[in-house]
Formats: structure tokens, sequence, C-alpha cells
């Protein structure tokens, strides 16, 4: 067995545990449409867990949305989690059937470069991309419209501004027992500096293939 697949039975075998918990509560930020490449789907339908999702563009929400219909206890935000609330450019790529790679929805961005490094697998990727101004919202801001007290388990999937997200997340009133968040598209440094912040505030780590897995010492 690899050292990704014993990373991969460690964090199933914390969450399979953790989702015993009475009232368990999670937030995902990039939740795409529920089920592509999505690390928590099966977590989320069998063990019933109640949470808000959070995804930005419009047809992946909806998308989101009926994908996850007759589950109760899920909140649907369509925004983005930034530093600020308004409205900010976003990046993604329209809807075709054209043959490009399953993943190419899961592209969506504020920095348009994080869109065109991928240019080298999907040829002329230029032509696909949009950019829309979508509605934000501050993960604070987020929490306090929806009367969070607590998480259990923190997912963000948001192409490199994961980082981003938890330095601004207000850590003097709550801390997740678990986060798992994409650290591939983080440049070396803000990886490090992200393992360090987190190590700071009590997290043992554990790397995936394109996440990284933080658990509370305690764990």
């Amino acid at each position: 067995m690899t050292q990704e697949n014993d990373n991969r039975s460690v964090m199933d075998q914390i969450i399979e545990r953790e989702s015993k918990k009475e009232n368990f509560f999670f937030v995902q930020i990039g939740s795409c449409d529920g089920v592509l490449g999505d690390p928590i789907h099966e977590y989320i339908i069998k063990n019933q867990w109640s949470g808000v999702l959070v995804e930005p563009v419009r047809y992946l929400f909806e998308q989101l949305v009926h994908n996850y219909k007759g589950q109760k206890n899920l909140i649907f935000e369509n925004a983005a989690v930034s530093d600020e609330m308004g409205f900010r450019d976003f990046y993604y790529l329209k809807q075709t059937a054209d043959p490009l790679p399953y993943w190419y929805n899961q592209l969506g961005s504020f920095s348009v470069n994080s869109i065109l490094k991928h240019e080298g697998v999907i040829l002329g990727i230029e032509k696909y991309i949009v950019s829309e101004k979508v509605r934000t919202i501050t993960v604070g801001s987020l929490l306090e419209k929806h009367k969070v007290k607590k998480i259990n388990f923190l997912h963000m999937d948001v192409e490199g501004y994961d980082y981003e997200i938890l330095k601004a997340f207000p850590w003097s009133l709550m801390k997740p027992d678990m986060i798992l968040f994409e650290s591939k598209h983080l440049s070396a440094s803000d990886y490090e500096e992200a393992q360090q912040f987190l190590r700071s505030h009590g997290y043992s780590l554990v790397k995936l293939k394109g996440d990284t897995f933080a658990f509370q010492n305690e764990y």
C-alpha cells in the first residue's frame, strides 16, 4: 500500500469516527456539482450530514441543488468566498459537449492564470474561458448568515485560494475539528506557510493526492 493510500485510510478512519458525533456539521467551499470528484459526497449521503455548501457558478449551483434533492439539513449558498462582500470577476470554463477532461467544470477561480495553467492539457483553453461577476461573501459573514456555531468538517476546493480562506477564518470564534483543503495549486511557499499555520492551531496533517487533511492532535 502506498503512503498516499495509508494517509487516505487515516482520513477515512477519523471521519467515520467523528461522523458519529451528534449534530455533525460541515461547511464545503467550492462544491461544484456536489458529485464529480467530490471527496465527501459519499459521507454526506451515508451519514446524513448537515451543512452549508457554497458554489458561485450558476449552472453548477443548480446541478448541486438537484444532486442533493431530498437530502435534509443542507443549506446552499450561490456565492464565492472572498476577502470582502460584493461582486468580483470569476473565471471558469463554459459548458460544452467537446471532449474535454471530465474535471473541466471544476476549474473556477478569481485568477484567470489559474485556469490558463491547464492549457497543456486542454488545448485552446482560452476559447472556453468565461468571466462572470459573482456575488462574494466573507467566510465570517457566511458563518454568521447561517448561524453556524461549530464546524466538524471544513472542506475547501477553490483552485489555490484555500490558504487565503484559512487565514481569514474566524479562529477566535470556532475551530473546525477536521479540515480538507486542495493543496496542489498552492505555491511551495504558500503550502509551507499553510502547514505551519495549521500546526500552530494544533492540527496534524497528512498529504493526499492533491489535497491535505488536517485534524486536531487529540485524534
